[in-house]
């Protein structure tokens, strides 16, 4: 998910950046600044997601960018094969760019090499057409006008063209989803033909002929795509459309301006709109007590409620429970109810005083204080009651 947020703010940085190009600057002459304009506002795009301002950020969006930032992946077989997808793509990109360029070295190996006005010149007999990359020349030495030419595709070596287009060539293949690299390379390489017809227009005694040598050598012309051609003919029109236009007034350069005020802006939405977790420049951090969590003050206790008077009952003394019973027997198919236990053993009688006093039962356990009321009966054998009793 950081991968694909990552892409998904750098292109949007890239559209709006290249809409700012197509609205106000294109038409303009100042094709040095257009080619800087290009270049930097691309690097741009895929640096500024890099960059956030964590004071604009809620704590709800700092608690998702820790969690985001210290929770385990869990792997997705669907990003998986998306990831696989994309890789694979980009590396078969990758691998025709590499034999372009080992076309071009190969051809460069096989060419005739010379030194002519300070450039590095590769002859190719068969060659129809005349291109430049990085430093060399390919070029038929049997081709007219060739001073032409070399005046031509000098501004291109001089300036470095070739890394330019080394460069968009190596981000398309990062960005390959994205059919806006298509324009942005073909924008820069129409500004590339601006500046080489602007100083090479310099030394013809006219713009018209100039105009008309173009016309002449663009037909059936294979163009490079990465070299820079001086007869490219689906450029041809524009380029002549260029060398007549008239010089945009210096006051125009206050346009370039308005990238300071876009660029801030831009800033400030992306920083609102991404939690941006995958950031590595914080312009200006979050106060120490904005990012703390804000701890709600728990719950004052409930006020103790009243005591609440209870009446005193008295409860009068309960007898025990009787003890339980054990459940009857059967015995051979009869039922045989619970036999009760045995009567205590009588201890044997006594006599007092010569008379024959017969055991008593224990006397009963003593009882707490209530309303229960007990009578005690006693037997007694014999004519001295009256004795027994006072004792």
């Amino acid at each position: 998910m950081k991968l694909l947020s990552y892409f998904l703010e750098a292109n949007a940085y890239l559209l709006v950046f290249h809409l700012f190009y197509k609205l106000f600057l294109q038409k303009e002459t100042f094709y040095n600044f257009n080619r800087a304009y290009l270049l930097g506002c691309t690097l741009l795009s895929f640096l500024l997601p890099l960059v956030k301002i964590g004071s604009l950020y809620t704590v709800q969006d700092l608690q998702y960018v820790v969690v985001a930032s210290t929770t385990v992946v869990v792997q997705n077989p669907l990003e998986d094969n998306l990831l696989i997808f994309y890789v694979t793509i980009a590396f078969v990109l990758l691998l025709r760019l590499l034999i372009r360029l080992f076309q071009i070295f190969k051809l460069a190996k096989r060419g005739e090499k010379s030194e002519m006005n300070g450039l590095s010149l590769v002859a190719i007999p068969k060659l129809n057409h005349a291109f430049s990359f990085m430093n060399r020349l390919f070029v038929n030495s049997e081709l007219k006008d060739i001073q032409i030419i070399l005046n031509h595709e000098r501004v291109h070596i001089r300036q470095w063209h070739s890394l330019d287009i080394l460069l968009m060539e190596c981000l398309h293949i990062i960005n390959w989803f994205n059919p806006l690299f298509i324009i942005i390379k073909k924008d820069l390489k129409s500004i590339h033909e601006f500046i080489a017809d602007a100083e090479a227009s310099k030394a013809e005694p006219s713009l018209a002929d100039y105009a008309h040598y173009l016309i002449a050598h663009s037909h059936q012309i294979a163009p490079q795509n990465l070299g820079n051609n001086m007869f490219n003919q689906s450029l041809l029109k524009t380029r002549i459309m260029k060398l007549q236009q008239k010089k945009s007034p210096g006051i125009a350069r206050l346009k370039y301006l308005g990238l300071f005020l876009l660029l801030p802006a831009m800033l400030v939405l992306s920083s609102l709109s991404f939690a941006k977790s995958y950031s590595l420049v914080d312009l200006m951090p979050a106060q120490q007590d904005t990012i703390k969590e804000k701890k709600t003050p728990p719950p004052p206790p409930p006020p103790p409620a009243a005591p609440t008077k209870v009446k005193e009952v008295r409860i009068k003394n309960i007898p025990p429970p009787p003890p339980p019973q054990e459940p009857s027997k059967t015995a051979k198919g009869v039922r045989i109810k619970n036999i009760p236990p045995p009567p205590p053993p009588v201890e044997p009688s006594r006599k007092v005083n010569g008379e024959e006093i017969k055991s008593m039962p224990p006397p009963p356990p003593p009882v707490e204080p209530g309303n229960l009321t007990f009578k005690k009966s006693v037997t007694i054998t014999g004519n001295k009651a009256e004795n027994f009793a006072r004792v």
